[in-house]
Order: C-alpha cells, then sequence, then structure tokens
C-alpha cells in the first residue's frame, strides 16, 4: 500500500493487519514509519512519483492500495500534485499489470464527485455529472478530480481498479492535511472559531476515518473490478457538527454566521500574502468555495455490494474530542465555559 504515513493511510494499515494481512507499505520517510513498524508492516523506502526505485517491491505482492497522495489547500508548486495525484497512480496501474496484479484499489474522493444541490443526497452515479463550478477550487480538488476521469477510462478499457470515495473524514488519528475536521474541533474548543461560513445548513457527508479505512478492505475482498464505492456515514449540517462539538468541548457554541463574500476577500488577501511570504494562508478562497457547498452522500452500494458499515458520528465526535483533550492539548488548555 501506498500512503500509510497519512491520516487515512495508517487506520487503513492498521484494519488490514488486524484482518490478518501481511501489509508491505511503500514510504518517504523511514523516521515517519514507525507507527506502521509497529503494526508489523514491511518497509519499502521510495517515493511514489519515482517508481524505478521501488518497482521491484510490487512483484511480491497479490494486491495493491494506492492511498498516497497530496493533500494541501494552497501551494507554491501546483506541478507537484499533477505528479503525485495524477500521473503516479497511473502509473502504479501500469507496473501492476505488469505484475498481474489484479486486486487494486485506489483512494479517490468525495471532491471528485462534486458537489450535490439543497437537500439532494447523491450517489456514485455524480461521476458522470459535468464538472462543477468548484472543480478547481484548489489544486488538490482539480487533481482529484482528473484522476478520477483518468481512472475512470482505464476501467473502461478493462484495467481491474476499484475506486473509493471516501466522504468528509472525522476522528483521531494524524494531524495532517488529511485530518481537517481535527482542527475544526481544536479551533472550537480552544474558542478559535470565528463562527459559520454562509448560513451554517450545509450538508456535509461525515464518515469516521475508521469505517473509511475498513471499506477500503471490503472493497478489495469483496469489490467488483472496475467499480465505484463511496465510503460515507452520516450527513450533517455545519451547523450541527459545531454545535455538536462544543457540546462535547462544553463551550459556548459559535453561533456567528461569516458571509461567503467577506471571507472570499479575506481570504484572496491570505493568498496575496502567501505568494508574496512563501508561508501558507490561513484561509483560501477555494476553502471558502468547498465549505459554502453541500456534500450529502449515500454508501447504499457499498452497503449492499461489500456489507460495509459506518459508525455513529456523534460517537465519532466525542472520541475525537476526548482524543484532543488527552493526546494533542497540553493538560488545562481546553477552553471550558460552562
Amino acid at each position: 500500500m501506498t500512503g500509510g504515513t497519512g491520516y487515512l493511510g495508517e487506520h487503513i494499515a492498521r484494519d488490514l493487519r488486524n484482518a490478518g494481512y501481511d501489509v508491505v507499505a511503500l514510504v518517504r520517510d523511514q523516521e515517519r514509519a514507525a507507527e506502521l513498524e509497529n503494526l508489523g508492516a514491511k518497509i519499502v523506502v521510495g517515493d511514489l512519483v519515482r517508481p524505478q526505485e521501488w518497482k521491484d517491491a510490487i512483484r511480491d505482492v497479490d494486491a495493491v492500495v494506492q492511498t498516497g497522495g497530496r493533500v494541501e489547500a494552497w501551494t507554491r508548486e501546483p506541478d507537484l500534485f499533477d505528479r503525485i495525484n495524477v500521473e503516479a497512480p497511473l502509473a502504479l496501474l501500469d507496473l501492476c499489470d505488469e505484475a498481474g496484479i489484479r486486486k487494486i484499489v485506489v483512494t479517490s474522493s468525495v471532491f471528485a464527485l462534486g458537489p450535490t444541490g439543497p437537500g439532494e443526497i447523491c450517489d456514485e452515479q455524480a461521476r458522470t455529472r459535468g464538472p462543477s463550478e468548484v472543480s478547481r477550487a484548489n489544486d488538490y480538488v482539480r487533481t482529484k478530480t482528473l484522476a478520477a476521469k483518468k481512472l475512470q477510462e482505464r476501467q473502461k478499457q478493462g484495467s481491474p481498479v476499484i475506486q473509493v470515495y471516501p466522504t468528509i473524514l472525522i476522528g483521531p488519528g494524524r494531524r495532517t492535511a488529511g485530518n481537517h475536521t481535527a482542527q475544526v474541533l481544536s479551533d472550537i474548543g480552544r474558542g478559535r472559531l470565528p463562527g459559520l461560513i454562509g448560513n451554517g445548513e450545509q450538508v456535509w457527508n461525515l464518515v469516521p476515518v475508521e469505517a473509511a479505512a475498513r471499506g477500503h478492505r471490503l472493497a478489495l475482498e469483496r469489490g467488483q473490478p472496475g467499480e465505484h464505492y463511496i465510503l460515507g456515514g452520516e450527513n450533517w449540517t455545519q451547523k450541527k457538527l459545531v454545535e455538536r462539538a462544543a457540546f462535547h468541548m462544553k463551550v459556548k457554541t459559535p453561533t456567528r454566521k461569516i458571509g461567503i463574500g467577506l471571507l472570499l476577500t479575506l481570504a484572496g488577501l491570505a493568498e496575496t500574502w502567501a505568494r508574496l511570504s512563501g508561508k501558507p494562508p490561513l484561509l483560501t478562497r477555494g476553502v471558502v468555495r468547498l465549505y459554502d457547498c453541500n456534500w450529502g452522500f449515500t454508501s447504499e452500494k457499498a452497503q449492499k455490494e461489500l456489507g460495509y458499515e459506518s459508525v455513529p458520528v456523534e460517537q465519532t465526535v466525542a472520541e475525537t474530542v476526548r482524543w484532543l483533550r488527552d493526546e494533542v492539548w497540553p493538560e488545562g488548555q481546553g477552553k471550558r465555559t460552562r
């Protein structure tokens, strides 16, 4: 598998090991692989974009889980997104074809399916729609959308790859860019969340990260080659997530509604400063646009065909709050007001 040192990837590796699989993990940085080694994974050091460094290792495996990728809201090097999120997965498929590997699961993104309309709940057929107005919100969304399309073309040509689409992940785990909701919950607990973006009624499909990880294994075991599966959980509004997080944090619920126009202006200024300073902006226009969309989805197909099940999001929010207090915040730093 690739991407094992990431937020989702580490959970996938743990689930595979718990199910009795031998895991061979491709990592760029040996020092970040300590947890994978503790799980009993075999480590292969190499860069996803330079397969010549590690292509021999793939000949000894029976299946591949490609979850590696670049997950950032802003960068000064957009071509890196294309190399890592688009070109590398396609090159990996070529290696799998040469090695005769017929079980391949590739992690896509719910953002590659595009946003949903107000009150609309979509399934995997969303991928057949044309590009949305936010498909180029940032280089991450742009390249994940492009990669999904190119992989679909390979599937139509007979590639056995299975694409899975985790929705918005939540739960304890590595504090990488892929663990965005942990930062949101942390900001709520510290009193740093200024308010709701837009009207707060935008729908997000939230999935506990452990459920999404288990869904990858089920896709590997039971998925049909060439198919697509959404790995989601529950459809919550932005407002509900903030309210429930504040409840478990025992802090006052942020209720201020911040207009999209104001946020886009502030984000534009932040991006300008980032280009001058080289430091990532605290907010980008792409993130504002993504927050202002609905992402309502169903995992009914994965439930029927894979036996996939999620767990209650409320339970995961509570677990994440406990983890943030115990593992992330220094003692006494969580802000409590009630």
